[in-house]
């Protein structure tokens, strides 16, 4: 209709990196003004829209020209979000836990070739990793899932420079600048950075202390 052709023009860009609000259900209290400062912060172009994530990210597609973009979604429909962009490649993610978040990623990303599921799983969190190798184990067959067990400052290691086109950080919410620092440099250009768990206040004071370096 001509609201969601004016949203859509509103989200044209041409090179740089657009922060998207994107709400098919009433957003909660301060969203909006959440993403405007965490926009502001990295330094991009922030836009609210109030209609499907998949018409976004199909325009944006259309519209990007391999420019750069950060994504503020419902975490569970990020995976579509990647395909609808056309994203291809290699993805890795910080923090499986049980798997069910790398499942849904996968299941939606149809472009991703293969995601690395970085967990060490010690101590206390250890009982949680059979419960992710049933939850991925069709995704682990194919070869589109592999486990990579051990902590997140020893893994990067394992990556060449820009080899990833999507990291997503969800781990030891202590050591999210630790991580940043280690992997962002594993992101190729125009790839995605996506992480959870802004609302806590140590996670969103490393994001913002690796915006300032």
């Amino acid at each position: 209709d001509d609201a969601s052709d004016a949203a859509l023009a509103a989200l044209r860009v041409g090179a740089g990196a657009l922060l998207v609000d994107v709400y098919d259900k009433p957003p909660p209290a301060g969203a909006a003004s959440l993403g405007k400062r965490l926009s502001f912060g990295l330094g991009l172009r922030y836009a609210s829209v109030d209609m499907d994530v998949g018409a976004v990210a199909a325009a944006l597609r259309r519209d990007a020209d391999d420019a750069a973009f950060g994504a503020w979604l419902d975490r569970d429909r990020v995976g579509a979000f990647l395909d609808g962009l056309g994203l291809r490649g290699a993805g890795a993610e910080i923090g499986t836990a049980y798997g069910d978040y790398a499942k849904q990623i996968l299941d939606g990303w149809r472009g991703c070739e293969r995601l690395t599921l970085i967990d060490s799983y010690a101590g206390r969190y250890a009982e949680r990793e059979a419960t992710a190798r049933r939850a991925l184990a069709d995704h682990t067959r194919s070869g589109r899932a592999v486990f990579l067990k051990r902590p997140a400052g020893d893994a990067a290691a394992s990556f060449a420079d820009e080899s990833l086109a999507f990291l997503y950080v969800d781990g030891d919410k202590d050591a999210v600048l630790d991580d940043l620092r280690a992997f962002y440099g594993k992101v190729r250009p125009g790839g995605l950075v996506a992480g959870h768990d802004w609302n806590q206040g140590r996670v969103r004071a490393a994001v913002e202390a690796f915006v300032a370096t």
